[in-house]
């Protein structure tokens, strides 16, 4: 893997020397044993330990583990090997705990060569970086990556903020971006367990990415999955923001449940990077 990682104060080029990357101007991050780096300048952090809790990232890991999702980093998969890319550079954006990190990053098919991820919240990052050791992961925000600029060719997020003008300046030249979001029908059984009228979810990140990307493509992707047991109901639950806006009265009947079908609704937009004359006109 080749060293992409820029100084998230200074913006030079980092470099690793004694388990330290620095750079040019003497600032200095250790990396830690489970191989992450925290590049997440204190006076950026907006509290004292953001992003998602650890109790989160483990019921998250725990649902992921079981596979409920798996058709989603399958349909990203083929989305990215549609591309014809090989020997590629990708970036997991808000990656969480990893898990659609490590299914693009692992299929031989895509070719890719180098593979990072980020995220805020440093219990995904640690959880991240323990397991899947062929990524390179670091703790930072979205809008503020540490990385060279023109250094990556596809930046894959999956619920998850976007930067518009950070993800133009890190990826290459004709790069492109995917984004995996809700559906309007997505979970549509546990909204309605929480609302008392369900409401389809009304999002589109064209309207966030407009201005340095164009819409190339879009697909849909529908399943249903089945909750048998209430662990992965509550696992599930505290994947969403559900959990901790809700009533407790509903969370206690929802929790009560003993199965839980669930119709899943998944959208993927790619965006291609405009040409930079383009944005000059």
């Amino acid at each position: 893997m080749s060293n992409i990682l820029i100084c998230p104060i200074c913006k030079h080029k980092l470099t690793e020397e004694d388990n330290t990357l620095s750079c040019p101007t003497n600032h200095a991050f250790d990396i830690s044993k489970e191989g992450y780096v925290n590049l997440l300048v204190a006076n950026k952090k907006n509290s004292k330990n953001p992003g998602d809790s650890k109790e989160m990232v483990d019921s998250r890991r725990q649902f992921l583990d079981k596979g409920y999702y798996l058709p989603v980093a399958d349909k990203m998969k083929e989305m990215i090997l549609d591309l014809g890319p090989s020997d590629i550079t990708v970036l997991d954006s808000c990656c969480g705990e990893g898990y659609y990190t490590h299914h693009v990053s692992s299929d031989p098919a895509l070719e890719i060569t180098d593979c990072h991820g980020f995220d805020i919240s440093k219990p995904a990052i640690i959880a991240a970086a323990k397991r899947y050791q062929e990524v390179k992961f670091n703790v930072s925000k979205v809008n503020n990556i540490p990385l060279e600029s023109e250094s990556v060719d596809i930046i894959q997020t999956v619920f998850a903020p976007l930067s518009s003008s950070e993800f133009y300046r890190v990826l290459k030249e004709e790069g492109f971006v995917l984004v995996v979001y809700s559906g309007p029908m997505h979970l549509k059984e546990l909204a309605s367990q929480v609302y008392d009228e369900f409401k389809p979810h009304k999002y589109h990140p064209k309207s966030q990415l407009d201005r340095f990307f164009t819409l190339v493509e879009e697909q849909e992707l529908q399943f249903n999955i089945s909750l048998d047991n209430k662990s992965d109901i509550l696992a599930l639950l505290k994947m969403t923001p559900y959990y901790w806006n809700t009533h407790k009265d509903k969370l206690e009947k929802i929790t009560a449940l003993d199965s839980l079908d669930l119709t899943c609704d998944f959208r993927f937009s790619l965006f291609m990077k405009n040409n930079p004359h383009d944005e000059e006109e």
